[in-house]
Formats: structure tokens, C-alpha cells, sequence
């Protein structure tokens, strides 16, 4: 049997204890979005009081099958009726920066997007503690100029991201009983690992859906800022020969009014057009089992694996690269990823 432990720690990191009566229900990494677990607690429980299940706490859950610590921060729905038990939510660690905005004049001028982020969030951390400490931040590549007023933290970290290409994680960290959050900024999240690892229809995965889809942008146009329509007004373009060729001119005007540094337009051209040059390949594989060829210790979301599904297709099979978008680990020890063809060599 697969076990699983749910550890809990109030808003400061101070450990409330173990909890080896909730139930497991399934537990979710994402890339470049909050993921959540699921548990339910008996409402007669000794200490399932509102001190242990308030939003704001703190929850840690280990594995023995060789996934990763899973960790983040009760918040709301907190479901309660009469015929069953409490269902509570916790989400991964960067809900944390949902709930804390910008100053009112937080301007970074010709940085690397890796460096803005930090101090985003360095900068909230001296007026209150969010409970994230930095990690390891990638701070080359392009530099960008921002402007932040009163900006949700996460919104302005995910905005970065898209624009950037680049990639983040908030992963906790126990230290001296307490769980902590580092947050990680990368060139790219993850490892290529397709000549060593595979997902395979029928071996290590039961089924698989996949959804080919767009849309598809081959010119993309970011307008800056400006007082008018005239020449003043900084646009830069990208656009892809290839994409052109095969699916004919599309278009993806974009409007940037707060941002007038054209190196900072460009990079966000290029990074928009990087991500939608070509349709992609989305796959839902369930039944993933913890076995060779990649048993779950050897992957975790952002790698690069191969896919091998539908191979009865003919021309739509299937035997690609796919990176990792999501992982969910659920109660029966199977997990359900979601994975994309991986197109960017």
C-alpha cells in the first residue's frame, strides 16, 4: 500500500502535528499554476478543531512511492454537512502571493526578469512576511523595464512568465520543524529526459486522450506606449516563415500601453510567438503506474519524456517528446498527468 502522510503547521511554520486520520484524496503539481490537494477529515476527531483547519496553515504531504513532497496553504471552500465529513482545500505555496500587491511605484529599469521577481517579492517580505523566501533565480537573458502599481503579486510573477518564456515553482522546505517556501525562477523548469524515460500506452499508462489545438498566432504585434497612433508609439513584430508557410498569416495584435522600452516589446514578441507559432498536442494519460520505463521518482512536472500512444493510428499516432504540465497523485496510487508534444528543439 501506498502511504501517505499529511503534516500540518500554523501560518508561521511552527509544526501543529501529524494527521494520520485525514483522508487522502488526490494531490496536484502544476506548472505555472497553483495546483491543489484534497483531504477529508472526520468532524469528531480529536484535533480537527478551526486552530488546525484554518485557512492560512500550513500542510506538508510526503509519499513513499517516490514523488516529491507536496506543499502549501489551507484556504477557502471549507465543505460541511450534515451526511458526510469536512472536505478541506490547500493550494501550492504560490497562493501565498495572491494575497499581497506592489507599491505603488515599484519600477525596475533595464532587469532581468529573474531579478524584478525577486525584488517583487523581497520588497512585500520587508513590510510583511509572505511566507516565501527566494531561492535560486535564474537572472540572465533578456532585460526588461516594469512598472507596478498596486499589482497582485502572482498576476504580475504569471505575467512575467508568458512574456518571458521563463518558467517558476514554490517548493517547501522544512527547516528546524518549520515548513518554509522557496521560490525558484528558471530559464525553463525541468529536464529533457527522452532518451532515458518514456510514457507508454499500455506499459506504464492505461489511457490516453490527447486534443490537437491552437490557436496559432505565426505574426505577433505588441504596441507600447504612447500619446497617440503616430510614429511615437513603439511596435515590435515577430513572425515565422515556417508557420507562415503552413497555415497561412495569422495575426496577434497585443497592447502593452504601460510600457514604452522596446527591447522589453520585442522580448515579449518573441516569447508570444515562441509559445504560438505551432498548434499544439495535449494529452491526459491515466492509469500512470510506478514502473518502468519511469517510475515516479525519475520525472517530476517540466521534464521532457517520451509519449507513445495510440499507435494503432497510423498517421495519428503518436511516439514524441512530451514535457510535463501537471501531475495529479490520487488515493488509489496511480497518478493522471497532463503533458504536451514538446516542439521547441
Amino acid at each position: 500500500m501506498n502511504a501517505v502522510i499529511l503534516k500540518l503547521f500554523a501560518k508561521t511554520g511552527a509544526a501543529l502535528g501529524e494527521f494520520k486520520d485525514a483522508e487522502f484524496k488526490s494531490a496536484l503539481w502544476r506548472l505555472g499554476q497553483t495546483g491543489v490537494a484534497k483531504y477529508t477529515f472526520a468532524p469528531k476527531g480529536a484535533r480537527v478543531v478551526r486552530s488546525n483547519l484554518r485557512p492560512g496553515n500550513r500542510a506538508l504531504i510526503q509519499f513513499d512511492d517516490g514523488l516529491p513532497d507536496w506543499g502549501g496553504v489551507m484556504d477557502w471552500p471549507i465543505n460541511l454537512a450534515s451526511d458526510r465529513d469536512i472536505d478541506v482545500t490547500f493550494c501550492e505555496g504560490d497562493r501565498l502571493l495572491d494575497w499581497r500587491a506592489s507599491g505603488q511605484n515599484e519600477s525596475y529599469s533595464s532587469t532581468a526578469v529573474g531579478e524584478i521577481v525577486a525584488a517583487l517579492v523581497e520588497t512585500a517580505n520587508a513590510s510583511y512576511p509572505t511566507g516565501i523566501s527566494m531561492g535560486d533565480v535564474y537572472d540572465e537573458g533578456t532585460v526588461q523595464t516594469r512598472e507596478y502599481h498596486y499589482r497582485l503579486l502572482l498576476e504580475a510573477m504569471r505575467q512575467l512568465r508568458s512574456e518571458s518564456g521563463h518558467d517558476y515553482a514554490v517548493v517547501p522546505v522544512l527547516a528546524g520543524g518549520k515548513l518554509l517556501f522557496d521560490l525558484n525562477w528558471y530559464e525553463r523548469r525541468g529536464t529533457d529526459r527522452r532518451d532515458e524515460l518514456a510514457l507508454i500506452e499500455g506499459a506504464n499508462v492505461g489511457t490516453v486522450s490527447i486534443s490537437e489545438q491552437g490557436p496559432v498566432y505565426n505574426r505577433v504585434i505588441v504596441v507600447g506606449k504612447g500619446d497617440d497612433w503616430s510614429d511615437s508609439r513603439p511596435v515590435k513584430f515577430a513572425e515565422s516563415a515556417e508557420s507562415i508557410s503552413l497555415y497561412g498569416l495569422r495575426e496577434a495584435p497585443k497592447l502593452y500601453l504601460d510600457i514604452s522600452d522596446e527591447t522589453t516589446l520585442q522580448a515579449i514578441a518573441d516569447a508570444l510567438l515562441a509559445a504560438t507559432a505551432q498548434p499544439c498536442a495535449r494529452a491526459t494519460l491515466m492509469g500512470v503506474l510506478n514502473k518502468e520505463p519511469a517510475p515516479f521518482s525519475t520525472y517530476h512536472v517540466g521534464d521532457i519524456l517520451t509519449l507513445r500512444a495510440l499507435q494503432t493510428y497510423g498517421e495519428f499516432s503518436y511516439d514524441v517528446p512530451a514535457r510535463i504540465l501537471s501531475r495529479s497523485r490520487l488515493a488509489d496510487g496511480t497518478c493522471t498527468l497532463e503533458v504536451e508534444q514538446w516542439q521547441q528543439d
